[in-house]
Order: structure tokens, then C-alpha cells, then sequence
């Protein structure tokens, strides 16, 4: 086997091994779980190592696993949550610590069902795109628990590596599990700006950004590569990308969401400044 990509930890540590072999390929979260799929991204071994439990297993194949799976079968998913707005889905697409569980809780609270907080699928469906339901929990760190999602709320075990609650999908947290034609992207950027901002993405810094926050996992594969920008590309002709900035602070959550709520009924390209 031969080692392919490797992700990296804040702290600089390995996250995920990616190997590939004649059979397939091999995902190793050290100390946690390996994984090993054949070319085709069926799942054909789970293995516990030493500090893993069944819920570390679980939760790193839906929310891993199965995203990078998908990938060998030309599917796109991205690192973004998501969630159902009057029949259109909201797409927060950003890397981990970005805020898209806690923007999804905002909503589904606010009464809006959210699909995935991380690992959506997007599927096409005519001349229209669609978000794919994904699992119905949503992960948060107990201060964001604390302050999105007050009362008893059902939970499911914690893995072992992480600190934040999964939160099962309820009556405080209502769940979209239908498909929904994606009515706007939105990446999240950190700037340090004081309110919400809302400005369009276009062309090539569409592309680039879509790229940036799917999931793939053969890039040693030029076909398999070409393939994905492809059908990028062919996503990105929609008006349906944007930057989103907002303030960093629990409080500025139902402003973003009154926002976006906003910005969702507007024409495509519009910005907003200072919401």
C-alpha cells in the first residue's frame, strides 16, 4: 500500500491516513478505527483500534467514511450543513470550527428543519440541484448547546475523540428528511466583521471555493479528478454562490438567521452589508 493524502489536526497531528492498494483503498484514524473499501467505495471492513468504541465507529463512517465513499462514485458531498427554508435548501459550506452546526441548530430552533450539519450530498435533478437528507443529529460543544438548544434534548453516545454532544433530531430540532432543491450556497468566512455580510461568488472563485470544501479521496487519480471539477463546473453555473460573514458570537446567530431568511427571498446575486 502506498500512502495518498494524509489530513492533519489543528495541533499538527494525523487525523486520517488515506492508502491505496491493487484492492481498494485503506482509511486509518490512528488509535480510533481502519477502514478498508474496495475500488468501487463499498465499505468491506470496519476495525476498532485501540482507543475506539462502537460510537467512534459509527460516527466516523457516516461522517468520513461514507462522504469520501461516495466520492469514488463521481457523487459530490460537501463539508456544509444545510436546511429546508419554505422548500429550498440553505447550504453553510466551511471547514471544521466554521459554525455550521451551530447555524443549522439556529434554524432548526427557529423552527426551519435542518438535513446534515456536515457531509451533504448534492444530487442534480433535471436543471435543478438537490440536498440530500443526511443523519439526524447535529454535534455541538456544550456552550453551543447551552445557548442554541435549551431543555432535555435526546442524545446519542459520544465518540471518544471529541467533546461535543450529538444531538438527536426532535421536536426542538425538527429534521427535513426529504430532498430539497438547494436554493443558495453560502461559505462561511471569518474576517472579524461586526455584522452580517452577504456578497456573491462567481465563476472560477466559485469553482475553487465548491472544490475546497467537498470531500474526495483518490487525488492521485487525474480521471477521478476531472470527473469532479466537472461536474462542479456544471453546478456553478446556477447564481447560487456566495460569501457569508457574521460576527462570532451566540447572540449574532438569529440575526444571521433573520438575514439569510431575507436573502433567501431576494434575486439571485444580491448582497447584503450590515444586516
Amino acid at each position: 500500500m502506498r500512502i495518498i493524502n494524509q489530513w492533519q489536526n489543528p495541533d499538527g497531528s494525523t487525523w486520517l491516513v488515506i492508502r491505496k492498494s491493487a484492492e481498494g483503498f485503506e482509511l486509518e484514524f490512528p488509535h480510533l478505527a481502519q477502514f478498508s473499501l474496495d475500488d468501487e467505495g463499498d465499505v468491506i471492513r470496519k476495525t476498532q483500534l485501540e482507543d475506539g468504541c462502537e460510537a467512534t465507529l459509527d460516527h466516523l463512517y457516516l461522517n468520513q467514511v461514507l462522504p469520501l465513499a461516495l466520492s469514488l462514485q463521481n457523487e459530490l458531498v460537501l463539508h456544509a450543513s444545510a436546511v429546508n427554508i419554505n422548500g429550498q435548501a440553505a447550504v453553510f459550506c466551511g471547514s471544521s470550527g466554521m459554525g455550521k452546526s451551530s447555524i443549522a441548530a439556529a434554524f432548526a430552533t427557529a423552527g426551519y428543519p435542518f438535513l446534515t450539519d456536515d457531509g451533504l450530498l448534492i444530487e442534480p435533478s433535471g436543471g435543478d440541484y438537490l440536498a440530500v437528507p443526511s443523519h439526524p443529529f447535529i454535534r455541538l460543544w456544550d456552550d453551543s448547546r447551552d445557548s442554541l438548544v435549551p431543555g432535555e434534548v435526546g442524545s446519542l453516545p459520544t465518540p471518544v475523540w471529541t467533546e461535543k454532544s450529538r444531538l438527536l433530531a426532535g421536536e426542538q430540532l425538527p429534521f427535513c428528511d426529504q430532498k430539497v432543491t438547494v436554493g443558495r450556497v453560502y461559505f462561511l468566512q471569518d474576517e472579524g466583521v461586526d455584522s452580517l455580510t452577504i456578497s456573491p461568488l462567481l465563476g472560477a472563485d466559485a469553482l475553487m471555493a465548491l472544490v475546497r470544501n467537498s470531500f474526495f479521496l483518490d487525488i492521485s487519480d487525474r480521471c477521478g479528478v476531472s470527473k469532479h471539477f466537472h461536474g462542479a463546473g456544471d453546478l456553478v453555473r446556477k447564481p447560487l454562490f456566495y460569501h457569508l460573514d457574521y460576527p462570532r458570537a451566540y447572540g449574532e446567530l438569529p440575526c444571521l438567521v433573520d438575514g439569510v431568511l431575507e436573502h433567501m427571498e431576494m434575486p439571485g446575486f444580491a448582497s447584503v452589508e450590515g444586516s
